[in-house]
């Protein structure tokens, strides 16, 4: 199970940055981001207590028991089908690898085995304290989200099961990292975006209709952040959008945010280069 820092009604949470001083309203109190084992997100609070004389001075009685905390982004992570891990192999990146739940500990355990410094490598470990150097140095594993390296006879256990994927950057001069298997990985991870979704389980699509218009993309919708794409598309599609010539008007549609499709189309009605919209998950 994922070592957490703390719980908060009842949920085990893990602490992404350091607790700071939030002095914007006459409540001022410290705060900071954590999330659960299903990534959910958080906005966690620890009072202070003016009364509390600590040697620290901030006035936290007890940091391992923050006083609230707020979901703010509620987690999504991707399912795989096991029989699904070799076909997003197949159509892999070069250098990406898809390992199935429980395999990444055995890899990680080969490669500080075998990483021969003879044969240009830089590791070659043999015991579970070279392993977390190796670890430290050369797998980016945030918060101890994907494995847990144990003492002992076992090199550690996946996370929950999860299905990681294992990046090798030739550019890095072999500089390993490993990260869970996202909701929308096959745009920088796999040759065919179009498969890879299809093979990832629980990614929602979404159709968009324009003015009536449905717009096309070239798989079967877009997902939630493809807000750059949707302004490519749009822009292809709806011929009408800026006037000719008017070049006031093209900088405006140009930089338009698109950090997801809503925040594009409601952005471009805002602005007034379309009148309506529709978002339909698929």
């Amino acid at each position: 199970m994922t070592e957490f820092d703390f719980e908060v009604n009842g949920i085990e949470m893990i602490q992404e940055q350091n607790a700071y001083v939030d002095g914007t309203n006459d409540d001022p109190h410290f705060q900071a981001l954590a999330h659960d084992v299903k990534e959910n997100k958080y906005m966690v609070r620890w009072d202070i207590d003016p009364d509390y004389d600590d040697p620290d001075g901030n006035g936290v009685r007890d940091w391992d028991k923050p006083s609230d905390a707020e979901l703010i982004e509620e987690g999504h992570i991707a399912v795989v089908d096991e029989d699904a891990i070799g076909e997003l192999n197949s159509i892999a990146r070069e250098g990406v690898q898809v390992l199935k739940p429980g395999e990444l500990r055995d890899w990680l355990a080969d490669m500080a085995d075998n990483y021969d410094a003879e044969n240009g490598g830089q590791y070659k470990y043999d015991s579970i304290s070279k392993l977390w150097e190796f670890v430290d140095n050369c797998i980016n594993m945030p918060y101890g989200d994907i494995i847990d390296l144990l003492d002992g006879d076992g090199y550690g256990v996946d996370i929950d099961n999860c299905i990681p994927v294992v990046m090798d950057d030739a550019n890095l001069d072999g500089v390993y990292i490993a990260e869970e298997l996202g909701d929308t990985p096959s745009r920088e991870l796999f040759t065919d975006r179009i498969k890879a979704d299809q093979l990832i389980a629980n990614v929602p699509l979404y159709d968009v209709t324009v003015d009536g218009k449905q717009i096309i993309t070239l798989g079967d919708g877009f997902h939630w952040g493809d807000g750059e794409l949707l302004w490519q598309a749009m822009s292809e599609e709806l011929t009408d959008l800026v006037p000719d010539g008017d070049d006031d008007r093209l900088n405006d549609w140009q930089n338009l945010p698109d950090d997801d499709i809503e925040t594009l189309l409601q952005s471009a009605k805002e602005e007034g280069f379309i009148s309506d919209y529709d978002i339909d998950e698929l």
